[in-house]
């Protein structure tokens, strides 16, 4: 008794503090009351016993929209409201809708997981993670730490359209170097080493075909016109291990919790023999989705 009262006592606190889907949470715990009777029949659920209504009750006195009202009365009135309203929506067979059992089936595993997830998988202290720990993620796991290659080039900057066509007819960045000191009006500029997503559209595209040492076109640039030279580009950039050391920690402690609740999830699918209609998993692997979740074709 003593576990299920535990159990009781989680489940009533996730309630009350959750403010997840908090509008549906009334519809949800009448849900599972059956939903009244269908037809011509009239009868009560068998749900809607005493214990029951004193959950209701107890979730309403901590809910804002029913301050100062809740009594007796009060509760059953709301009670019967929310089962009718679960009734006429299945009626119109709303609650076979994919949508509202989605929504349904969401937020009833997530209350449960709020609740049992203590049970399931125990906190897993964040100092067992050690120095050591991180160094051999971190190498283990170097792509995600990974920092952008940065560009370095140089821009030759003129404002005559005259000056801008000697620019272009330079055959090498030592031609470009000699008519910019050349030209009064040209100006070269060493540019700060940056990420190629840092430049504008056309720079990039621009700099992305050049190879180190090479030029690319003139282009235009507001009222004016602009050479672009690749220098460089420092590749195979990472974080540095020391600077972001706790970061790596916390992603160690990550990776323990998604390797914890895999294994927990695989014993669960296996206790309780859950799965996909093998046929409805196939299709739905073979079609494909689309970022609104409708089905297309992978090419």
């Amino acid at each position: 008794m003593s576990i299920m009262r535990n159990l009781v006592t989680k489940l009533l606190f996730v309630v009350c503090i959750s403010g997840l889907l908090a509008a549906c949470q009334e519809v949800e715990f009448a849900h599972w009351t059956g939903g009244g009777t269908k037809g011509d029949e009239i009868a009560a659920s068998a749900e809607m016993d005493e214990a029951f209504l004193r959950a209701y009750a107890r979730r309403m006195f901590a809910a804002k929209e029913h301050a100062g009202r809740v009594t007796p009365e009060y509760v059953l009135e709301h009670v019967q409201n929310m089962e009718a309203l679960i009734a006429e929506g299945r009626a119109r067979n709303l609650d076979r809708l994919p949508e509202f059992r989605q929504a349904v089936h969401q937020f009833q595993a997530e209350l449960l997981l709020r609740t049992m997830q203590p049970d399931l998988v125990p906190e897993i202290p964040r100092d067992s993670v050690t120095n050591e720990d991180a160094r051999v993620f971190f190498q283990e796991n170097i792509r995600l730490y990974a920092l952008p290659d940065l560009y370095l080039a140089t821009m030759f900057h003129a404002r005559e359209k005259g000056e801008a066509v000697v620019l272009g007819g330079a055959g090498s960045r030592a031609a470009l170097d000699a008519e910019a000191a050349r030209l009064p009006g040209v100006e070269a500029k060493t540019l700060e080493p940056m990420a190629l997503e840092r430049f504008p559209e056309e720079w990039r595209e621009s700099l992305s075909s050049l190879e180190p040492g090479s030029c690319g076109p003139v282009m235009m640039r507001e009222d004016s016109f602009v050479v672009l030279c690749l220098d460089g580009v420092q590749r195979d950039r990472t974080q540095d291990f020391e600077a972001r050391k706790e970061f790596i920690r916390n992603d160690v402690l990550y990776s323990r919790y998604r390797e914890a609740w895999r294994e927990v999830y695989a014993g669960l699918r296996e206790r309780h023999g859950v799965s996909v209609d093998p046929g409805v998993a196939e299709r739905f692997t073979v079609e494909g989705l689309r970022e609104d979740g409708a089905p297309t074709l992978k090419p």
